[in-house]
């Protein structure tokens, strides 16, 4: 997981010192399902899933969300979180100076850019 504002950053450095034909990972923090939703949960200030679903089940969304009309993105994003591995961005922190923001702070940023659009319910509020 990494904030998009590092990635742009990164990306940014990258057309000024970047070695045309290298390829760098903007990555951040390496967390696995379970961990990135207790810490959405926490910084959101809710409980945290219950518990995780079998794997049996995630690949039956995931083939459910691939045959739904206009829900092929779901599918997608699923399918990902089987294929997830942990990610090696040591080759951009060290060429392009990558210094991915702690990820308390990206998902504290990011509830409150959805709440400020109406996206999300007010901290505190009754949903």
């Amino acid at each position: 997981m990494v904030d998009v504002r590092d990635v742009a950053r990164a990306h940014l450095r990258a057309a000024e010192v970047g070695v045309s034909g290298e390829r760098y990972v903007l990555g951040g923090h390496n967390l696995r399902i379970a961990e990135f939703m207790r810490s959405i949960a926490e910084v959101a200030h809710v409980r945290p899933p219950l518990f995780e679903l079998p794997r049996t089940v995630l690949r039956a969304l995931v083939r459910i969300g691939e045959r739904l009309p206009g829900a092929s993105a779901l599918g997608n994003h699923l399918g990902a979180f089987e294929a997830w591995q942990p990610l090696d961005s040591s080759k951009a922190r060290r060429a392009l100076g990558l210094d991915p923001r702690p990820w308390a702070d990206t998902l504290r940023d990011s509830l409150e850019w959805y709440r400020g659009r109406g996206l999300l319910p007010r901290e505190g509020s009754v949903v």
